[in-house]
């Protein structure tokens, strides 16, 4: 089993390789019908995608483990095959910061020096001053000053925050199972916490709330203050969260829908998608 997911990740590695490539040639290509050509090659492509990394393989190995194991148990098998299939460690990568060098080469090769890098304090001010008008600024906002995760800042609701004493309570979070977002209690207790918000994102947050409540009136939607759906009854669709800015993207996809349950009290709801849901 493991072989083939290894042949798999190889087939990944590659098609993302292919991307990138058709990503840079689409840069440097010059004329209408050339640039269409490269973009048709790009829309056949494979998308981009994560190969199966070595926690993974781990966790799949333990869940098939334990089911083997209870099939023992029950004297459905004999041997639990599993118990004896040797992986690597599964050590995370050590993050790397974006130095100067390293911006220099991931330019001219087109790589990343590293699996996992993080951006100076410049940089993050950076990439917050060229995505200020961005209608989700402030969730990119509050990842950067006070470092929730992805799904935790996109799972937050409006009734967990409290900026009149500049806390958030943090007791959710949006994760992917497959195709479907779904809304989870975190893994641990000590993931619900309260985290202390600084005057600069609670000024954010209150201009967010502004921009939502003019996006509300603007789509002309039946909002229930009580947290009940926006759509019509007969749907209730959701758009995924986004996984970064199109400032920080290469690709020009947009994030797809979802099937899923959307309710007023979300505080990144996507007006693509809700104003699909009235048509």
């Amino acid at each position: 089993m493991f072989d083939v997911i290894d042949e798999r990740n190889a087939q990944i590695l590659a098609a993302n390789d292919a991307c990138r490539a058709a990503t840079r040639r689409l840069a440097a290509t010059q004329g209408r019908a050339a640039r269409r050509k490269v973009r048709d090659e790009l829309a056949a492509m494979e998308p981009f995608r994560r190969p199966v990394g070595a926690s993974s393989k781990l966790r799949i190995r333990a869940t098939l483990r334990s089911a083997l194991t209870t099939a023992v148990r029950r004297e459905k098998i004999t041997v639990n095959a599993a118990a004896n299939v040797e992986l690597p460690s599964g050590k995370p990568p050590r993050p790397l910061i974006w130095t100067p060098g390293r911006v220099e080469l991931w330019r001219q090769s087109g790589q990343r020096p590293g699996p996992v890098m993080v951006w100076t304090p410049e940089q993050a001010g950076t990439f917050l001053d060229k995505i200020y008008h961005h209608r989700l600024y402030g969730l990119y906002h509050l990842i950067v000053y006070r470092g929730p995760r992805r799904g935790e800042a996109c799972g937050l609701l409006w009734p967990d925050v409290d900026l009149d004493h500049k806390r958030i309570l943090i007791q959710w979070q949006l994760v992917v199972v497959g195709w479907e977002v779904q809304r989870t209690r975190p893994k641990t207790d000590a993931g619900i916490r309260e985290v202390v918000l600084d005057d600069l994102t609670v000024d954010e947050f209150h201009r967010h709330r502004e921009r939502q409540r003019d996006e509300r009136r603007a789509l002309g939607l039946d909002w229930d203050p009580a947290g009940g759906r926006c759509s019509p009854p007969s749907t209730a669709s959701r758009c995924t969260p986004p996984r970064s800015p199109p400032s920080s993207r290469t690709s020009s996809s947009k994030p797809g829908c979802r099937r899923s349950v959307f309710t007023t009290a979300g505080m990144w709801p996507p007006p693509s998608c809700m104003a699909a849901e009235r048509t």
